[in-house]
């Protein structure tokens, strides 16, 4: 049960306690608690990272069935209309359109963008609750998240941060966002982003540097498969790869799994 389903007050909602940008402490009845086992969930949280031109959205938008795109980059259409050739059972959302990253509007335009995002996918489970959603950005939601955490607590977009504790306060609305997109699926929710590196330490000495997706809190947590996409240059051309690079579930992806992906989707410009 949500914090917003037990509330005691009927004027006072979850969200307006956050819009307030105020510290409050909400008074909340004591749950009934009931003693019983998990159940498994079916619904999968995929991650697919790689470098820009990589093929990650492509690889996304593949997956069976109908998909919902939120899209960050606004570039999502291009793949949809030259590779997909504008598949009915693919819907995009532009969910940036009132985003503006002029120094002045930032802020407030990042209020408008979060409340439009949560719009979309109240909208999106009301009308076709389709099998996936994709986050096509991941990394774009999460600076959305921030300059919203910012502006309710009346920052600059780019003032320094003296109280650490308020960066918890934009996973809050990530975790929303994830909640949401999770709660308005069938089957489950597809996250790209771009690549980061880890590095590996012994006896105090960076030995070498490993690729890992740019996570961001609650997704990292609740990822299920990541998948990354890469290419390579060979004697016959550039490649693209897909590798399992870890994996929950093995009847649905095997870790440690490399596929040569090169022309499975058919492009025409």
């Amino acid at each position: 049960m949500g914090l917003d389903k037990i509330l005691e007050s009927e004027n006072t909602s979850l969200e307006q306690v956050i819009k307030s940008g105020k510290p409050a402490i909400v008074k909340l009845k004591y749950p009934e608690f009931q003693f019983k086992t998990a159940e498994p969930t079916d619904k999968v949280v995929i991650t697919v990272y790689g470098e820009k031109g990589d093929g990650k959205t492509t690889f996304a938008l593949s997956f069976p069935g109908k998909i919902a795109v939120l899209s960050f980059d606004n570039k999502t259409t291009n793949v949809w209309k030259y590779v997909y050739k504008t598949d009915p059972r693919i819907k995009v959302y532009n969910v940036t359109e009132y985003l503006e990253e002029d120094p002045q509007k930032y802020i407030q335009s990042s209020e408008w963008t979060y409340e439009y995002i949560n719009f979309v996918l109240d909208e999106i489970k009301k009308v076709e609750k389709p099998d996936w959603i994709i986050i096509d950005g991941l990394e774009i939601l999460a600076k959305i998240a921030e300059m919203v955490m910012r502006g309710r607590n009346g920052l600059t977009p780019f003032q320094g941060v003296v109280n650490r504790n308020i960066w918890k306060e934009r996973r809050l609305y990530i975790r929303n966002i994830h909640r949401k997109a999770l709660d308005a699926s069938k089957r489950g929710v597809i996250y790209t982003t771009y690549t980061d590196r880890d590095e590996i330490i012994q006896e105090g000495e960076t030995v070498s540097k490993v690729v890992v997706p740019k996570w961001t809190d609650v997704v990292l947590w609740e990822t299920d498969i990541v998948v990354h996409i890469y290419t390579k240059q060979e004697d016959d051309g550039k490649k693209f790869y897909m590798c399992v690079s870890s994996s929950k579930i093995g009847n649905m992806f095997e870790t440690g799994k490399i596929v040569d992906i090169t022309g499975k989707f058919e492009t025409k410009v």
